[in-house]
This record gives C-alpha cells, sequence and structure tokens, in this order.
C-alpha cells in the first residue's frame, strides 16, 4: 500500500545537502516519489510500505550523514522544533564570539603586527575562532567526506584551514622562506573573517527560515478542518481531505473558504486581505467573472486611449499620411495590454475597440484642419510630438517623472507658433 508521510530533516547545512538527501531517499527500493525542503528542513516521501519501511529511510538519510525524525507528527514537530531552536542559540553564540574576536584581530594585522610576539597573540585568537567557534564547518566537512560527498561546509573547511595552517607554519618555522628569498606572510585575519562572516550569514538565513516556518505554521492552522458539502440529501460535514473536484460546497457566514471555487449562487463580501493586503472586504456574486471582465476592459482603455502619442500620431497619419508614430504606439500597447491581461483577464484584449474608434476619429477630424498644416507647422508637430514620445519612454522607464497629460496643449501651440510672422 502506497502512503505519503512527512518527515523532519536534522543536520542540513545548504541546498545541496537537501539534494544528496533527495538523491538518498529516491535510491531507497519501494520509494516512489521524494520532495525533501530545505525552506521547512522536511522530507515529503511516498512510499510503498510493503517493500519499504519508516526505519529504512531513517537509516538511509543517517548513513548520508543527517538524520530523519521518524517520531509521530506531534512528537516528531515538537522535537524538531527543540532541535532548531538549542540549534539557533548555538548558532548566535559562535556568530558573536567569532566577530568579538575577529575584530581585534584585524585591527592587530592592520596597525599593531610589528610589536613584538604580537604574531602569537594572533594566533591564540585565531585558534578560537577557528577550531572554536567555527568547528561546525570542519565537522560537518569531516562527516561528508566519511560518506564520499561534500557540501559549502566543505569549501569553508578547506579555504580557512588552508590559510589557518599556512599561517602557522610560517609563524612557526619563518626561516624556510627567508632562506629562499621569500617573505612569510600570515593570514590569520582572513581565516577568522571568512569564518565571522559565514557564521553571520547562516545566523541571519536561520532566523529566516525560522520566521518563515513560523508563518507557514500559522497560515496553515488558518485553514478550515471541515466543509460542508451539498448533495442530493442535504449538506453534510465532511473533513476537507475529502473535499473533491466538482462538489458543492456551503459558505456559512462567517466561516472560511477551504478551496478554489466559483460562485453558483448567492452573494457575500470576503476578506481578501491576506492575498492583496487590502483592508476592504470584496464583493463575491455569481456574475463575479463578468465584473473582472469590465473592469479590466475599461482599465485597459483608458490606459491605452490617454496619452499623447495616441493624439500626436492620429493628427500626423491624418494630415501627413505618417503613422510611424501610431505604429510605435502600437508595439507599447502590445506589451502593456499582455502585461494587464495576466493580473486582469481577457478584457483587456478588447481595449483594441475602443483604441480603434479613439485614434480613427482623431485622424478623420484632422482632415478639416489640413489647411493651416503648412509644412513649417508639421515640422513643429513632428518635433513636438518627438519630445512627448520621449517624455513616454523616461515615465516607463523612471515611473512617471513628466506630466505628459500636461503637455498635450503644445500640440495646438506648435501649430499656431507656425501660422504666426515670426515662428515660420
Amino acid at each position: 500500500m502506497k502512503i505519503k508521510k512527512t518527515f523532519p530533516v536534522v543536520g542540513m547545512s545548504c541546498a545541496s545537502c537537501a539534494a544528496r538527501i533527495d538523491k538518498v531517499i529516491h535510491e531507497q527500493p519501494g520509494v516512489c516519489e521524494a520532495n525533501i525542503n530545505y525552506a521547512t528542513a522536511q522530507a515529503q516521501v511516498v512510499y510503498d510500505t510493503e517493500i519499504c519501511s519508516v526505519q529504512a529511510l531513517k537509516n538511509a538519510v543517517q548513513d548520508a550523514g543527517y538524520d530523519l525524525l521518524t517520531e509521530t507528527d506531534q512528537q516528531g514537530e515538537e522535537k524538531a522544533k527543540q532541535i532548531q531552536n538549542e540549534k539557533y542559540r548555538l548558532l548566535k553564540i559562535q556568530t558573536f564570539g567569532a566577530i568579538l574576536l575577529s575584530l581585534p584581530i584585524m585591527v592587530i594585522s592592520m596597525v599593531f603586527v610589528n610589536i613584538p610576539y604580537m604574531n602569537y597573540v594572533l594566533w591564540f585568537l585565531s585558534t578560537c575562532v577557528v577550531l572554536g567557534f567555527g568547528n561546525r564547518f570542519y565537522l560537518s566537512a569531516w562527516q561528508q567526506l566519511k560518506h564520499g560527498t561534500s557540501n559549502m561546509d566543505t569549501l569553508v573547511a578547506n579555504s580557512t584551514g588552508i590559510a589557518y595552517l599556512f599561517s602557522v607554519f610560517n609563524l612557526l618555522f619563518p626561516d624556510f622562506w627567508l632562506s629562499r628569498g621569500i617573505t612569510p606572510h600570515l593570514y590569520f585575519e582572513a581565516a577568522s573573517g571568512i569564518i565571522a562572516f559565514i557564521l553571520l550569514g547562516r545566523l541571519l538565513e536561520e532566523r529566516a527560515k525560522q520566521n518563515t516556518s513560523t508563518a507557514i505554521r500559522r497560515l496553515a492552522g488558518l485553514q478550515p478542518k471541515t466543509i460542508t458539502i451539498v448533495t442530493g440529501s442535504g449538506e453534510q460535514t465532511v473533513p476537507i481531505e475529502n473535499a473533491r473536484i466538482g462538489d458543492t460546497i456551503a459558505v456559512k457566514p462567517g466561516e472560511r473558504i477551504a478551496v478554489d471555487g466559483t460562485v453558483i449562487s448567492g452573494d457575500s463580501y470576503v476578506d481578501e486581505s491576506m492575498l492583496s493586503g487590502e483592508p476592504a472586504p470584496v464583493e463575491k456574486t455569481k456574475n463575479d467573472r463578468d465584473t473582472k471582465f469590465v473592469d479590466g476592459f475599461v482599465n485597459t482603455s483608458l490606459t491605452v486611449c490617454i496619452g499623447a502619442m495616441a493624439v500626436v500620431g492620429a493628427i500626423q497619419d491624418g494630415i501627413a499620411g505618417d503613422y510611424s508614430i501610431l505604429a510605435a504606439k502600437a508595439v507599447l500597447d502590445l506589451i502593456i495590454v499582455i502585461i494587464m491581461t495576466t493580473s486582469m483577464g481577457k478584457g483587456c484584449i478588447f481595449s483594441a475597440i475602443p483604441v480603434a474608434i479613439f485614434q480613427g476619429c482623431i485622424t478623420i477630424l484632422s482632415r478639416f484642419i489640413e489647411p493651416w498644416m503648412t509644412e513649417q507647422a508639421l515640422a513643429n508637430l513632428s518635433l513636438t510630438g518627438s519630445m512627448l514620445i520621449f517624455c513616454v519612454g523616461v515615465n516607463l522607464i523612471w515611473e512617471k517623472k513628466f506630466k505628459v497629460a500636461n503637455m498635450l496643449p503644445t500640440i495646438v501651440i506648435a501649430v499656431i507658433w507656425a501660422l504666426l510672422p515670426f515662428g515660420a
């Protein structure tokens, strides 16, 4: 019989650890599917109980250098939380200790390095940081080495360990290099600094993971445990796990909506602040999809119709037969409509109808002012249009620096200026 279970995982330090555990579990006989989540430190496994056992999975993960908590759900979660809290407490101590000792190491290395016996002080402080507060990297690297694998800790252990041992050798046996004309340098500050910075990164990562896990648990706690299914014989309250596609679910006033669906009857207001951030409840009716269609259509139509390019391009097309501005606007409109369609629905696509009517009317009306459109007026209009297009481009890149709509009267001013004696 195939079952699906979730197990807390202990000992992961990076994404490669999750990949390693995923590979190990997949290699076990009877495992059909496995998903290792590094953020939540959990393994979700689908396996055949007749072929594979929980103990076999635990042994395989332990052989890889990690651990799989196989207690009951409540016990496993509590134990994993305890281990996580203890891990975070120890990591905090190691991080602050490494930072406090790394600071004097840096200062001594840059300012007081020529003072007698200061190098031995550096050695002592660096030993406390590297082998004391940073021992987790070397223990983890050794654990991975025993299993023939490596992870991020292996890289840290190699780099800092080599720098530390090389510095110790140069400190104790400087003549080895001096006899060869080479100055022996010490790299205690590099080894200590790397340890401190990586521990700080681990601490911030662990804190973020704890906050995420807490938020996920709180979010999961908001999910209803039961739902009311409407059948031919009436309403029936069943566990949420029994919900199936096509079920008709009754949601009573004050209840949480357990699953996604479509309103087939009734109307109400739903708090969607968790999804949208908006505090005001949103009305949900049977015609909710029609409302979204209209909203998408209206908003997109206003966006693509109101603008300098729509007016200038249509005038230039009607008078001079030059549709270059309208062509450029069409490309921009296509991008805008595609973006808005992904969030507001297919109603945005039909904005092409009012755009065609709006720009077409302006193009036709521009024929009536053709007698006043001299060569200089057309040149002024083209220059003005180019400037407005430039402003639109700046707004698209830097989020509305120019109020282009307020500049539309310049179109009329450009034509009038060309008709004046001193403007020709």
